[in-house]
């Protein structure tokens, strides 16, 4: 009685923790260990050229698509992930951010308060990776963010405005652009990546992923109007607004490796500011075309369904948007406009059978807020969706965590074999996960065998 079971257990780090066997398993774990380093050398020597960090866009309509990766023509996200017919749009009061600051009975209220507090505190008391350094350059990498009022993605605010931030020019004499929906996409593409998107897909707006209101209570609609306004009553967006420009930033993985320290947190809230500034500079761009466009970060629609449907990757266990290319290590971004463009299409790369094998963000998860079941109609707060089947996350528990570490956490982005490892790496990889997923949990143990995932110790951040 009291004992611990063998069963492998989480630390607070995330780190794996359990006990070890006896001689004879030890013996067994060597021959096993050697065979699958042997996996490994062989898979290197198939795949010996990393692929670049995001540096590249795989094609998603038209052009050269690898064979790790089918284009999925002519469904969507709502087809992909069973959207029931009387499903409705998200209230935006009920996400866990929104609950954390309004609601006193979510486990979660005043997280994002605390985790500030406890930051600060483990400073004080001289903590490893929560040194002055590192609190200062978590501020710093916010700091765009906060000097224009953009926020996490404060909606119609900062470089979020929806109307010009001045640097788009119109000619007069000169008419908006206007050419084939093909050509168009491929400039909007290429504005974008040379904007400094990391990824970048086009899709239909559907508006089953537009939050029914925003943070005020004022109701989200859609009118026969020219362009967006808002009054103290309603949010209005043109009917005409059709497309998504639906974007991706990388995070500094030479960070976010450290989650849940320090300099984790500066890596996401990096990520915050380049969303900002990106989809300002984009919807500028779109402006400067002599079209309208409404730039949001994690405002005003649901991102995850929308980069589904634009081509960007799938929903993971790690209840995030995972990407071929960059893994779960993204944040994500939009530009509505109205200006006409062809779309691209849903994709499969083997990721849901992957999640099936793998597992990894599941068992280090300290708040234990990741599903490791089947998916499902709904979560198990009020902060999930309702009426779409799919793997839930428990936002809340995740989010309270956050208050307790004193961090935005991170540690599901760092273990993902997606974000830095044998899936991010390898060309072969990804190719046996889409067409041998038989050898899924083979890929996994390669991954686990190469310390994938393993956190660093943090006070090496600063000696990097």
């Amino acid at each position: 009685m009291g004992k611990k079971e063998d069963a492998e257990e989480s630390k607070p780090d995330g780190s794996p923790g359990g006990k070890g066997g006896d001689g004879g398993e030890k013996v067994d774990r060597s021959r096993r260990d050697l065979l699958k380093a042997v996996g490994l050398v062989g898979l290197v020597a198939l795949s010996p050229v990393k692929l670049p960090l995001g540096e590249k866009n795989i094609s998603r309509s038209g052009g050269s698509v690898p064979p790790s990766i089918t284009v999925l023509k002519g469904v969507t996200a709502a087809d992909l992930y069973q959207v029931n017919a009387d499903y409705q749009r998200f209230n935006v009061m009920n996400t866990s951010f929104t609950r954390s600051e309004t609601d006193p009975t979510s486990i979660a209220y005043k997280a994002a308060e605390k985790y500030t507090l406890v930051f600060q505190q483990r400073l004080k008391n001289g903590e490893v990776g929560f040194l002055l350094q590192d609190y200062s350059l978590y501020n710093a990498a916010n700091s765009i963010s906060v000097a224009t009022g953009s926020g996490l993605g404060n909606r119609d605010t900062g470089l979020y405005s929806w109307s010009t931030l001045g640097a788009a020019v119109t000619l007069p004499g000169v008419n908006k652009l206007t050419m084939d929906p093909d050509q168009t996409a491929t400039i909007v593409k290429k504005a974008a990546r040379s904007l400094g998107a990391s990824l970048v897909g086009l899709c239909k707006l559907d508006q089953r992923w537009v939050y029914a209101n925003d943070t005020v209570g004022r109701p989200i609609v859609f009118e026969d109007v020219v362009s967006p306004y808002k009054t103290d009553d309603k949010v209005v967006i043109p009917n005409s607004f059709q497309s998504a420009i639906v974007m991706a930033v990388k995070m500094d993985i030479s960070m976010v490796k450290y989650a849940p320290y320090g300099a984790s947190a500066a890596g996401v809230w990096g990520g915050y500011d380049n969303m900002a500034i990106m989809a300002g500079r984009v919807a500028e761009f779109i402006r400067g075309l002599g079209w309208q466009a409404i730039p949001m970060g994690n405002d005003t629609t649901q991102s995850i369904p929308m980069a589904i449907d634009a081509g960007m990757g799938r929903l993971g266990r790690i209840c995030r948007l995972v990407t071929p290319e960059l893994g779960p290590n993204v944040r994500l971004f939009k530009v509505l406009t109205d200006l006409p463009m062809t779309y691209d299409s849903p994709i499969d790369f083997g990721l849901e059978e992957f999640c099936n094998s793998c597992m990894k963000c599941v068992k280090a998860c300290p708040a234990q807020a990741l599903p490791s079941g089947d998916p499902a109609w709904k979560g198990p707060e009020i902060s999930e969706t309702v009426g779409i089947y799919k793997w839930q996350q428990d936002a809340d528990k995740c989010l309270r965590w956050w208050g307790q570490v004193g961090t935005g956490c991170a540690i599901c982005i760092r273990v993902c074999p997606w974000t830095a490892g044998i899936t991010h790496d390898y060309d072969t990889a990804k190719y046996l996960v889409k067409n041998v997923p038989a050898l899924d949990s083979t890929l996994k143990s390669l991954d686990d065998d190469a310390g994938n995932g393993v956190l660093p110790d943090p006070a090496k951040f600063w000696e990097e």
